[in-house]
């Protein structure tokens, strides 16, 4: 499609811009990323594109599958095979066969202590099977982009044919918080489930230390967290955090010991803080979509926007402007509220953000002006009754 390509300078700020090589933490984890939210930008990583096992962290899509396709009161049965399928040296909550708990108290038990009995349960509840829900998860996972991805359960056990990494992780933690329920259970240090005839009583507690505000790991600006841990796999975590107007997701994976993933995280939480701060995006902009004559905007009165969140970039002493590049589409069509016309790509050096351009009113087909029947039979007569009384003068002067 042919793009109207339109520049130009923004003189709103100098923002700070490091053109000088950053020093990069040294970590004990094989593989990590640091990913902005908004953008999906990669802040920092270290072998982010190489496979792995996720373990426990596959559990985000688990969750995310069971907040789609569930209902939070619906009630669910905890069966022997669910449990016996599963190595007993793995993760249990535990629920206990023969219980019904409500598929709310299951995500509980999923999210806080990573019972792996919790997802095969889920997958019967949904799908009849537990082969099923790994395939609608795999399905998933390309909608997302995690292509590099293959799940073979939905808990995260060793298999060698389950694998991922830590950019993929990043981006399926990303789409989980879209779900303010997805934070609400990866946020939560306890959940208690009062004893009825159909259930005990269970206490679920936290073991990761990162959400735990009495823990010497948790950190401001921790929104949620999940971590894993398989003998193959290692120790493994995610986090969400939104800390001085920036949200970023921090995937560590393969670490040896457990307190050196928390030891990573606040290595990575304290070089994105020191090395980076937010920025506003300018929220307007002075060019104008042309149309051809045929359309034309339903409101001609501010047409296009675009959302402005903060934009994550480089901090230190040096000054450089922002500039921005507006592409437009070549419309030639009508559109309505809410289409992409084109995009605005904000750069600073060598960083960039590109954020689509709505439109705030439909773009119409101008409407063709009506003829004027009766002004025009007026006009008829007028010229007809010029031409009779000028043919009947004529045929008098030849006369006489």
């Amino acid at each position: 499609m042919k793009k109207i390509i339109l520049i130009c300078i923004l003189l709103l700020s100098c923002l700070p811009m490091s053109i000088h090589a950053q020093e990069m933490p040294d970590l004990y984890s094989q593989q990590a990323i640091v990913m902005e939210v908004n953008t999906k930008r990669v802040l920092f990583e270290k072998n982010a594109y190489e496979k792995g096992y996720p373990a426990s962290l596959t559990k985000m899509l688990t969750l995310q599958i069971a907040l789609e396709y569930g209902h939070l009161d619906d009630e669910v049965f905890i069966d022997q095979d669910s449990i016996d399928s599963l190595d007993k040296n793995s993760s249990f909550v535990p629920f206990y066969a023969g219980e019904s708990i409500s598929l709310s108290d299951l995500l509980y038990g999923m999210a806080i202590a990573s019972g792996n009995e919790t997802c095969n349960v889920l997958g019967k509840h949904l799908y009849g099977s537990v082969d099923t829900l790994v395939q609608v998860m795999n399905e998933r996972l390309q909608t997302i982009g995690a292509t590099s991805t293959h799940f073979n359960n939905p808990h995260g056990l060793y298999r060698q044919e389950h694998y991922s990494t830590a950019y993929d992780m990043a981006l399926i933690m990303n789409e989980g918080i879209k779900d303010e329920r997805f934070v609400h259970y990866l946020s939560t240090t306890e959940h208690i489930i009062e004893k009825t005839d159909s259930h005990r009583y269970h206490d679920i507690k936290t073991h990761n230390e990162l959400i735990d505000p009495q823990s010497q790991y948790y950190l401001e600006g921790i929104i949620c967290s999940k971590n894993g841990f398989t003998d193959r796999g290692r120790h493994t975590m995610a986090a969400y955090f939104e800390v001085q107007g920036m949200s970023f997701i921090i995937v560590t994976m393969n670490c040896q010991k457990k307190i050196h993933r928390f030891d990573d995280i606040v290595t990575l939480y304290h070089y994105i803080r020191s090395h980076y701060q937010s920025v506003p995006v300018p929220s307007s902009f002075n060019e104008t979509l042309i149309l051809p004559k045929t359309l034309q905007f339903e409101n001609p009165e501010n047409p296009i926007s675009f959302d402005t969140p903060s934009w994550t970039i480089l901090s230190d002493t040096q000054q450089y402007p922002i500039s921005s590049i507006v592409t437009f589409d070549d419309v030639q069509s009508p559109l309505k509220q809410g289409d992409t016309v084109g995009t605005i790509t904000f750069q600073q050096n060598d960083q960039s953000l590109t954020i689509p351009l709505i439109l705030e009113t439909n773009i119409i087909a101008v409407p063709q002006k009506k003829f004027p029947y009766k002004e025009g039979f007026l006009v008829v007569i007028s010229l007809l009754s010029i031409l009779i009384i000028y043919h009947l003068h004529s045929k008098k002067g030849r006369v006489s």
